[in-house]
């Protein structure tokens, strides 16, 4: 029979479970986009403007690393911890006023966009 299609096939529910490793994959590509959008977004203040507030910044995670050396002519050892910077955590918050007011309410109720690493959130406050 020409020009039938055939029909769709299900993938197997085995292919279909995540594991503990696609999780965390997930999440550090999530926070990784979220890093870059907000890197992007603070690069454009010379073009565009200053169109945010930004909270906190990215801080330098360091482990301590042990390293054994001989002292003068071999006689004994010494060891050293040295801190090595391990990456980054970007703690940063770039928080965008909203036009959208309500009057509906005894106080002015106003709402603002965040941005962080886990994504981007509208959230609501009153204001005096």
């Amino acid at each position: 029979m020409e020009g039938q299609v055939p029909p769709p096939t299900l993938p197997d529910a085995e292919s279909k479970r995540l594991t503990a490793e696609d999780a965390v994959k997930s999440v550090a590509e999530k926070e990784a986009a979220m890093s870059k959008l907000m890197d992007d977004m603070e690069a454009s203040v010379e073009t565009q403007g200053q169109y945010f507030v930004r909270l906190g910044g990215k801080v330098p995670l360091t482990s301590t690393q042990q390293e054994t050396r001989s002292r003068f002519l071999g006689v004994g050892k010494k060891t050293i911890d040295t801190e090595v910077e391990a990456g980054v955590d970007d703690q940063r918050v770039l928080l965008l006023r909203s036009l959208k007011k309500s009057t509906e309410n005894i106080r002015p109720y106003e709402e603002a966009t965040t941005i962080t690493k886990d994504g981007i959130k509208t959230v609501g406050m009153y204001v005096e």
